[in-house]
């Protein structure tokens, strides 16, 4: 099936999934990068997956979080929400477990 990913505004969803929108935002370059970047993520069946493929690109994480830079300002910020992730004592997601994320903000300059 692939990941899912929710977004935290209809404005976030709007900029990620409708081209025209991505552009005016953040211009044609990186609007390319982010819609794109969303469809890689979807093609994966897992983050686990996903967040291997990113490499270099996923500048930090958090024990349930993680941003993803897309152009050298803008970063997305994505959290696990998958009811049945796996989670170890110390709080930090087996992301193989997480096939639903959210899009909890694009921050940088816009």
């Amino acid at each position: 099936m692939g990941i899912q990913i929710s977004y935290g505004s209809p404005k976030l969803k709007g900029c990620c999934l409708v081209l025209e929108k991505a552009e005016q935002v953040y211009g044609r370059t990186l609007a390319d990068r982010l819609t794109t970047a969303i469809a890689e993520a979807e093609a994966f069946d897992n983050a686990e997956q996903w967040r291997d493929f990113l490499g270099e690109d996923m500048v930090s994480t958090a024990t349930k979080s993680f941003q993803v830079s897309f152009g050298s300002v803008y970063v997305a910020s994505f959290a696990a929400i998958d009811n049945y992730q796996t989670v170890s004592a110390s709080g930090h997601v087996d992301w193989s477990t997480v096939e639903y994320l959210k899009l909890t903000e694009i921050s940088g300059q816009q």
